[in-house]
């Protein structure tokens, strides 16, 4: 709000009465050099001196010059439509009084017209009131003194108070009428800017709502990069148990293939053993066998066929004895391995 005032305050500002002024001061000077240049063209026809002519010229030239000089101090200044108003009027007053034409009277129109611009209806009263006194003046001294009562001479003195009259008329109503105006757009603009007023304090105020609208967001999304950096380490740290979990797996299957194996190859070697048990208990019922034949064909060797048949049926006993044991170590091998597997689930779940 305070940078939208800020733009506001540095907006440069119109000056209704310095534009006035400068107007005023170029009509005026217009003016005055066509009545000068005038005069002098009847100094040149030798109607007119050039006394004559620096004596209203003066007149007419230096509240001129002072005006001027006080627009450029100050160019609203209040005393330049006075200065020029009743300097031009007396210029007007000495060639009216002097030029015993009542056609002169015309001079003193453009200035009353000038002065309407600056809407002061006081001014404009005065330059009429005084022109007016002035015709009147100046035409008693001409029908009194100088005998000015021709009926030609009244007729231009009729037109001359008319034209008066009528100008100061109208001057008062025109300036009435711009009154009016002024008031109402005076109000109009009032109106205008309460309605600018509130328009700024609503973009202010929206301003602001913006703003902090876009802190809020700010705020959300620094906050919301934050749990998305926490989510990437939460997922990070997820797929890297995963990993070492299906690391762990790996390695169970591993080890639960090795003890497999293992018990394969024992279970194969305990298979071994018994074959070759079986083929020595095989071999020992032939030979058992063979020497009963021998036994009963050889009466004479009895005696000591006794003797190996008993230490055959002891060595037989003892090959049952070692198959016994095979068959224990066979079920131990097998409870082994259950067991092993059953540790290796385990293992790989507490994984």
């Amino acid at each position: 709000m305070a940078e939208i005032q800020k733009n506001v305050d540095a907006t440069p500002a119109f000056s209704a009465m310095a534009k006035r002024n400068k107007n005023f001061l170029t009509c005026t000077t217009i003016i005055e050099i066509v009545l000068i240049l005038a005069y002098l063209l009847e100094v040149v026809k030798g109607a007119r001196t050039i006394g004559y002519v620096l004596s209203f010229g003066l007149v007419f030239i230096i509240p001129l010059a002072y005006s001027i000089y006080t627009y450029k101090t100050d160019a609203e200044s209040d005393k330049i439509k006075w200065v020029i108003g009743i300097s031009y009027f007396v210029g007007w007053g000495i060639l009216y009084f002097t030029g015993l034409n009542y056609m002169i009277v015309l001079y003193i129109v453009p200035m009353l017209l000038a002065v309407l611009m600056f809407n002061n209806q006081r001014l404009t009263m005065v330059n009429s009131g005084l022109s007016l006194v002035m015709v009147l003046v100046v035409s008693i001294y001409n029908y009194t003194a100088l005998g000015m009562n021709s009926p030609e001479d009244l007729q231009m003195l009729e037109i001359s108070i008319a034209a008066i009259v009528l100008i100061s008329v109208f001057n008062v109503f025109v300036i009435k009428v711009n009154g009016e105006i002024q008031a109402k757009n005076d109000e109009i603009i009032e109106a205008d800017a309460l309605k600018q007023e509130e328009l700024l304090q609503t973009v202010a105020a929206t301003v602001e709502e913006l703003n902090a609208s876009m802190d809020t967001a700010a705020d959300y999304g620094a906050d919301t990069l934050e749990h998305n950096d926490a989510l990437g380490t939460a997922m990070k740290e997820v797929a890297k148990g995963a990993e070492e979990m299906a690391t762990s797996l790996q390695s169970q299957m591993h080890l639960m293939s090795d003890v497999q194996t293992n018990v394969d190859n024992s279970t194969e070697k305990t298979d071994e053993v018994v074959d070759r048990f079986g083929d020595v208990k095989k071999a020992v019922g032939n030979g058992i066998t063979k020497m009963e034949g021998i036994i009963k064909g050889n009466h004479e060797t009895t005696q000591a066929l006794s003797e190996t048949a008993v230490s055959m049926e002891e060595l037989i006993g003892k090959v049952e004895a070692v198959h016994k044991l095979l068959d224990v170590i066979n079920e131990i091998q097998a409870q082994t391995s259950l067991l092993s597997l059953n540790a290796s689930i385990e293992a790989a779940r507490a994984g």
